[in-house]
């Protein structure tokens, strides 16, 4: 198999069918397939550009994203795409000549982390409370911002406050079933 010349490029509906029924019977089972087709549409197109970053602006009102390997790659390649489209659609050729903006390159195109993520720790700031503060406030950029765990989070909406007493509630009734079974709550 490996002795075989294999095709110089794939399409993407090949692709993905080869992919889809490599997977295990249970990751097929558990996940649909428009969801595997639009992750695998992402890997396939950044795989099949690994030398170039993707690029996006706006010409009109025309939406173009091109794949170069730099800015003035990318405003020709763009600038060609926006004559076609126009080509195709019967518009005329702005006589300046295109107006591309943007030409930012896409959120995956950052550069590779140089140093580890600094980790912000901040517990509750509730008296006696040894949670972890995931829900913090700040009235201004100039003041601090203070944490709290969800239960004690003062600027909860009444959805959010609604929520957490049915939570707590099934909670006090899993512990009242798991006494009544003969067992502790201390597993959970």
């Amino acid at each position: 198999m490996l002795d075989r010349s294999q095709p110089k490029s794939v399409s993407f509906e090949t692709a993905l069918r080869d992919w889809w029924s490599s997977q295990p019977q249970s990751f097929r089972e558990s996940t649909s397939l428009s969801v595997a087709r639009a992750c695998f549409r992402g890997g396939y197109s950044a795989g099949k550009h690994t030398l170039e970053r993707r690029f996006v602006f706006k010409a009109g009102r025309m939406r173009i994203t091109v794949w170069a390997t730099g800015i003035t790659d990318a405003k020709e390649k763009a600038e060609a795409e926006a004559d076609f489209r126009a080509a195709q659609k019967g518009w005329p050729v702005p006589k300046a000549g295109w107006q591309l903006r943007g030409g930012k390159m896409s959120d995956t195109d950052r550069r590779p982390l140089t140093e580890a993520p600094q980790m912000h720790v901040h517990y509750c700031e509730e008296k006696g409370c040894e949670e972890w503060g995931g829900w913090g406030n700040s009235p201004s950029p100039a003041v601090a911002t203070r944490w709290w765990c969800f239960e004690h989070f003062p600027h909860k909406s009444y959805e959010q406050e609604q929520a957490l007493r049915r939570k707590l509630e099934a909670a006090e009734r899993g512990d009242i079933v798991q006494s009544l079974l003969g067992g502790s709550s201390a597993h959970l």
